[in-house]
């Protein structure tokens, strides 16, 4: 500052050094009419904070400081610093191909992150983009009938040297593939993360019409097909297997009885997919409702205890003008239904929040939007807050969304719209994407409460009582029933296709008791 200054301020640079251990010593001097001076100093030490990065799925890279950098990551930083960050675009995980689709937490501004003034993790979310080729993955083991096994390209004629030419089948050639010699087997861990196997198969343009061969692939040691012999005259043959939920694939070359010459076969293209399984609609989504609920804020709302009704609504939008004082949740699932961003809005009287789960698990929900006070039906805008970010979904994947609604007294309403791909428009989210949510799947009704609310000596009939506790419940639950009369049970555990999952539980049942099961 310059001389005969009272006051004064100064920028420190957010760029450059990002050390924790710097500091600013500010100096003043001090001269008075008659010459005669006084220096002092005071020490700028900075505010610190814990930046943590992840990605999903963990230990994909991101680029920090201009350094890739493996996830988790963790760093402390200077808080108002500006530091480079991004997510490249695509990249390869184990064999499995990603794309960035989008920060899923942190805020970066034009690909920087200015570090806040709280501890903050930064999550990017990545999707798997879809071909995997087995010439990209480690095999677990190979055996080949001559020389090594080939990646892209075809079996060579040197038994201890790769010198395999382009794969080709029938005039087509391909540039990826495996190339093997009869008797071959190719093993690979697949652990349940593929959704089919491609390949097109053959013996190589390079034996002529000579050669012949049978293909085979097992899935988790099981048979899924065989080729049948094949010769160099044959036309090629296409594989496309539903690898979903296996663990292992084996590729097996034999020779067609007539010995291993010539035997030069391909896998040619072969290859794995990843992508979500298609989701399905039911039509409509859960509603619950609680009745007698004072104040106004959604933390009110008791939801760890059971509802006062259920109900299934055909949209996502509450019926209106219900009653005064009474909270509501209405959950379920959207499958989406185009790969896009998409933009979700909120309205309602009194309080609002909406939470969006990264997949179709509520453990990974965030709240997305919100208001904290009345706006009136489908008034998209009132407030900043009832917008979401722009989110990426990717189509035919199922999501968790849940909206809450706390009613005050007066007017009452709930609705949640969105903007869809290719839309400028925002909608009340129809049916045909929604489904409800569903925790577990009986053929009694589950009622929640944090302790038994029945006595033994009640004169109880089959099928009046059967609750469990807690409700939504995790790792345990408590299951109780009775019976008027003596009576042999089995208790099962279905999915919500009806199919039976467990049966864990059979007895007799004492007349007028209560059966009491962990």
């Amino acid at each position: 500052m310059a001389n005969n200054t009272k006051s004064g301020s100064f920028t420190i640079p957010n760029q450059g050094e990002t050390a924790t251990n710097v500091w600013y010593r500010l100096f003043l001097t001090v001269t008075d009419t008659k010459g005669l001076q006084h220096r002092d100093s005071i020490d700028l030490d900075p505010r610190i904070v814990t930046v943590q990065l992840t990605t999903n799925p963990t230990r994909v890279q991101l680029n920090l400081n201009n350094q890739a950098i493996k996830t988790p990551f963790s760093q402390s930083y200077v808080v108002g610093m500006l530091i480079p960050l991004n997510a490249p675009s695509s990249q390869t995980l184990n064999g499995v191909a990603y794309q960035f689709t989008n920060w899923l937490s942190g805020t970066l501004t034009g690909g920087n992150m200015i570090v806040p003034d709280v501890n903050t993790t930064y999550k990017a979310n990545y999707t798997a983009s879809g071909i995997t080729y087995l010439s990209d993955l480690t095999w677990t083991s190979a055996l080949n009938g001559w020389g090594p096994v080939e990646k892209d390209k075809s079996n060579g004629e040197n038994s201890s040297v790769s010198d395999g030419k382009v794969l080709t089948l029938n005039g087509v050639t391909y540039t990826k593939g495996l190339g093997v010699h009869a008797a071959s087997t190719l093993l690979y861990n697949l652990a349940g993360k593929y959704n089919q196997f491609i390949s097109n198969i053959g013996i190589d343009d390079e034996a002529g019409n000579q050669g012949s061969v049978n293909f085979q692939v097992y899935l988790d040691n099981v048979l899924a097909y065989e080729s049948g012999n094949m010769n160099g005259n044959l036309a090629t043959k296409a594989v496309n297997l539903n690898v979903s939920g296996k663990n292992q694939l084996k590729l097996i070359v034999l020779d067609g009885g007539d010995g291993n010459h010539h035997d030069h076969a391909d896998w040619a293209g072969a290859r794995l997919t990843v992508g979500a399984s298609a989701c399905t609609a039911s039509g409509s989504i859960l509603r619950e409702y609680w009745a007698n609920v004072k104040g106004f804020l959604v933390s009110s709302i008791p939801v760890t205890s059971a509802p006062t009704a259920t109900t299934q609504l055909t949209s996502f939008e509450a019926p209106a003008n219900v009653a005064d004082y009474y909270g509501q949740r209405i959950r379920g699932y959207i499958c989406a239904p185009a790969t896009g961003n998409y933009t979700f809005y909120i309205a309602g009287d009194d309080n609002t929040e909406l939470w969006l789960s990264t997949n179709d698990d509520p453990v990974n929900k965030q709240k997305i939007a919100y208001s904290t006070t009345w706006t009136k039906a489908r008034e998209w805008t009132k407030y900043a807050s009832q917008k979401s970010a722009v989110i990426t979904l990717q189509a035919n994947t199922k999501y968790y969304l849940e909206a809450l609604q706390k009613e005050g007294n007066r007017e009452d309403h709930l609705s949640v719209g969105w903007v869809t791909p290719g839309s400028s428009s925002i909608t009340v989210i129809p049916g045909s994407v929604l489904s409800p949510f569903t925790s577990t799947s009986s053929t009694a009704t589950f009622l929640s409460s944090s302790k038994p609310d029945i006595e033994a000596n009640q004169n109880l009939s089959p099928g009046n009582i059967f609750r469990s506790y807690p409700n939504p419940f995790t790792q345990q639950v408590t299951l109780e029933f009775a019976f008027a009369q003596e009576e042999d049970y089995q208790l099962m555990i279905y999915n919500v296709n009806g199919a039976v999952v467990k049966t864990f539980k059979a007895g007799k049942a004492v007349a007028n008791s209560l059966v009491q099961i962990q």
